[in-house]
């Protein structure tokens, strides 16, 4: 169903898991209830669409339009919504376990997430307490951070769009090195390390290396796993020092 035509599609209560709705036009298509699991929904446009109580787990919406989309009470954990065009959606209750959004702290301002988990630490969005604490961790150690911004390079498919969890300066005893923290939820899944994985690919390729630690340790221990990827640091310059 890839580059499909459904404006207007009446889909309340559709089973569409794992459907490819690549460029699909479903514009004020009425999806209430649909099963949207796994379904590839990338550029898709679903600009005025109903998506109340609709099921999009682990669902690819990455640079798709949910322009005045409403999808309260729709189930997102899980899904891909990098770079997707939320202006004026309604996500009440929606459920963001996982979710991968667009970028919560650059120059747009996403105020449609106020009624969303979103979690607002001095000024700055987080998606979870996990990552408040590592927030706090890095603050009380006067390190230089960037939270939940998105990073522009260099990838297999060409110039794109990332967002690292925390990218940290750090000055080593070698220099300032620049690497980032990554937050493990406890919903990631095989397919989503695979995801993952290429990311961390990514970064690498242009220089800069993630460390993940997982939620529940970044909730209960901030100041190891900070000290443990400051240790990381200065290892990777003493390693590279030796070679």
């Amino acid at each position: 169903m890839k580059k499909s035509i459904l404006q207007n599609a009446h889909l309340v209560l559709s089973n569409l898991a794992g459907s490819d709705l690549i460029e699909a036009d479903l514009t004020n298509a009425d999806l209430a209830d649909a099963n949207l699991t796994n379904a590839n929904l990338t550029n898709a446009d679903l600009a005025d669409a109903n998506l109340t109580n609709a099921n999009l787990t682990n669902a690819d919406l990455a640079d798709a339009n949910l322009t005045n989309a409403n999808l309260t009470n729709a189930d997102l954990a899980d899904a891909n919504l990098t770079n997707a065009n939320l202006t004026n959606a309604d996500l009440a209750d929606a459920k963001l376990a996982g979710t991968i959004l667009p970028p919560l702290n650059n120059v747009r301002r996403f105020e449609f997430l106020k009624k969303t988990k979103i979690i607002t630490w001095e000024n700055l969005n987080l998606r979870s307490q996990s990552e408040v604490k590592i927030a706090e961790e890095l603050d009380k150690r006067d390190l230089l951070f960037f939270p939940n911004s998105a990073a522009r390079l260099t990838t297999k498919e060409g110039r794109k769009n990332k967002e690292p969890d925390f990218l940290i300066c750090y000055k080593t005893t070698k220099g300032f090195k620049w690497e980032i923290i990554e937050v493990d939820s406890p919903y990631h899944q095989p397919k989503r390390r695979v995801e993952e994985q290429e990311r961390e690919m990514d970064f690498e390729r242009n220089g800069v290396i993630i460390y993940r630690f997982d939620s529940k340790k970044c909730y209960t221990e901030p100041d190891q796993v900070v000290d443990e990827f400051l240790e990381l640091l200065e290892n990777q310059n003493s390693y590279l020092s030796n070679n």
